[in-house]
């Protein structure tokens, strides 16, 4: 069972001890507009519970409508909400966010849901980001949505590898594949990202390869950092960090990467990536970066063949997610919600 969020609680026991007059709760209403209600009626467990990713402030920064990595309903309350169709057998391929999302959504809408993951745990990519330094907010995205499907009677099956076959066999109406992203493999000498964040161990000099300025880059080369890798970071057309800058994460996860004793190579061109070198052009001509091993932290490509797969069998089936587009976690939560609530 999930652990309730203790800010309620919290701002009772102040209110009872005199230590304020009044509660200001407004990123945590933005999450869970229902807060004071679940709170009055006892349903704290039901509570979803603001994360601090920011995307809140990153969209107002940008003078874009209000957003929130939790609610994909914030910012679009006036949107009219699709006509409920008679209840259909949905099933769910793949529990990253977008699939619990997706699960969460078409049970809230009275279908009969069963999710199926490969693996034996939920939450996909989210749940590895989440063991990065500072990220343990991505868990409680899972989590929440882990309860909800819970509480709201989903069927879900772990280590299931769910083929078309296996999938048509229990009858579907409607499949939404929420199978995910993959490394694109750009560079076939470098591990990827994600095979650190599996458990991948990495020893000497180490050069992390950075295409997106984001979470992943600055994480695991932290991560490599501190567990005693000589670590090189390189921004390939980008600073890492960068794009934190609006969520106001990139100054503190740059502060970390030195302290960690992280070199920071931004803005430069790779222009090769062989099994113990990168070569590099910087605004201080080319450099030639030695290392024992080299991670790539980049792009990913949708892992979608099974939506073509279920289609030539007469399924409807529709990919969400990164399977749909690989993208930022907000994205992915958003195509879950929005697609299972069309249904």
């Amino acid at each position: 069972m999930r652990s309730s969020s203790p800010r309620p609680e919290l701002g009772e026991r102040a209110l009872a001890e005199g230590s304020c007059d009044l509660v200001g709760m407004t990123r945590a209403q933005i999450a869970d507009p229902d807060l004071g209600r679940k709170a009055l009626e006892g349903r704290s467990e039901e509570l979803r519970e603001c994360v601090g990713l920011n995307v809140c402030v990153a969209r107002r920064l940008r003078k874009f409508p209000i957003g929130c990595v939790q609610n994909p309903d914030a910012g679009f309350e006036l949107r009219p909400s699709a006509a409920a169709s008679p209840a259909r057998h949905v099933i769910v391929v793949g529990a990253g966010v977008a699939g619990l999302e997706a699960a969460r959504v078409a049970a809230s809408r009275g279908h009969r849901v069963t999710l199926l993951e490969r693996e034996s745990s939920p939450g996909g990519q989210v749940a590895l980001t989440a063991g990065l330094p500072r990220q343990a907010a991505h868990g409680r995205l899972v989590e929440w949505r882990v309860g909800e499907l819970e509480r709201l009677g989903v069927r879900v099956e772990l280590g299931v590898d769910a083929d078309a076959e296996a999938v048509v066999g229990l009858e579907p109406d409607v499949v939404l594949v929420a199978t995910g992203s993959e490394p694109d493999g750009r560079y076939p000498d470098a591990r990827s990202a994600s095979a650190v964040l599996r458990g991948a161990e990495l020893h000497g000099e180490v050069v992390v390869i950075d295409e997106e300025g984001h979470r992943k880059g600055s994480g695991v080369a932290e991560t490599l950092a501190r567990s005693g890798c000589e670590v090189t970071l390189v921004g390939d057309g980008l600073d890492p960090a960068a794009s934190l800058a609006l969520t106001l994460a990139d100054a503190p996860t740059l502060r970390r990467l030195r302290e960690a004793g992280v070199r920071v190579v931004g803005g430069a061109r790779v222009l090769s990536v062989s099994t113990n070198e990168v070569v590099v052009e910087t605004p201080r001509g080319r450099e030639a970066l030695t290392a024992t091993s080299v991670v790539h932290a980049g792009r990913h490509r949708a892992v979608d063949g099974l939506v073509a797969q279920l289609r030539a069998r007469g399924v409807q089936a529709t990919a969400v997610g990164d399977a749909r587009a690989p993208g930022l976690v907000d994205g992915a939560i958003r195509s879950g919600h929005d697609l299972a609530a069309a249904l």
